[in-house]
């Protein structure tokens, strides 16, 4: 194949933010099973104060909540804990993409035609397998802007990415936001973060007599029905998971195989 330096960037930038993905992961994994609880379902206080110490700075509870669920699952498949991230997990699955924002001008260009559209302009080949750069061409798409993105906001360099046969392009923007001056103000929201309900706000000015006044009125955000759908997400997740598992037990214990329907079934459960 002949491609330009530049799509060796954009190449490079894809691997390189996969390995900076694992080895923050590897990182956790190997916290989490340094520390392991005789429990892993309900740490101590001492549990975690272990934890704490070997793990890196910045981790939510909802990573380890979620890494200590794979490990105990492994765990009770093999009977004993990982050696490490890589026998824990799979080779990571990359995504079918273009990082333009890895490359410069001589491969991609972006400028804005109006307050609706934009033009990209961007180097891509011809054949699906260019065997010289005769092969490349630049290529005019003119990209519809949604009304969020403003007539003054600047354009950044997108990424391309294939979904169900089509290009998708997600184009990041710039737009300027002025400081927030830190007097004169004559109204304030006050918000409260909570477990049952997500933001309780209430506005407040300044009485007469120099107190503060607010109405009354309780401004609410709940995230209670997108909990609900992530709960229901992660159970149908773990179930495909488990059922995949299954098939791919019995497949490893004959010598032939899984019969073409347990393979069509094995293949239909991992692309849910």
């Amino acid at each position: 194949l002949r491609v330009p330096d530049r799509v060796l960037r954009a190449v490079g930038e894809e691997t390189a933010r996969a390995l900076r993905l694992a080895v923050h992961r590897r990182a956790v994994t190997a916290a989490i099973v340094a520390s392991w609880p005789a429990d892993p379902r309900r740490r101590t206080g001492d549990d975690w104060v272990r934890l704490r110490k070997h793990l890196p700075a910045g981790i939510d509870n909802a990573t380890i909540r979620n890494r200590t669920r794979q490990i105990a699952a492994f765990a009770a498949r093999h009977g004993r804990l990982p050696d490490g991230f890589t026998e824990l997990e799979d080779p990571p699955a990359i995504p079918v993409q273009v990082l333009l924002a890895a490359a410069d001008r001589q491969l991609v260009r972006v400028e804005r035609l109006d307050g609706n559209r934009a033009r990209l302009w961007v180097q891509l080949p011809t054949v699906p397998a260019p065997a010289s750069y005769r092969d490349w061409a630049w290529h005019d798409i003119i990209v519809p802007l949604p009304p969020t993105v403003a007539p003054t906001a600047k354009l950044c360099t997108p990424t391309l990415r294939l979904r169900e046969g089509r290009v998708r392009l997600d184009l990041p923007f710039e737009t300027v936001v002025e400081a927030a001056p830190l007097a004169g103000h004559t109204r304030a929201i006050g918000a409260d973060w909570g477990y049952n309900t997500l933001l309780t706000a209430v506005v407040a000015e300044p009485g007469p007599d120099g107190t503060v006044v607010c109405s009354g009125r309780a401004l609410r955000f709940d995230a209670a029905g997108v909990s609900r759908k992530l709960d229901r997400l992660r159970a149908h997740r773990e179930t495909l998971k488990t059922k995949i598992n299954h098939l791919e037990r019995l497949a490893a214990g004959r010598h032939s195989g899984l019969d073409p329907a347990s393979t069509a079934k094995l293949d239909l459960l991992r692309e849910e």
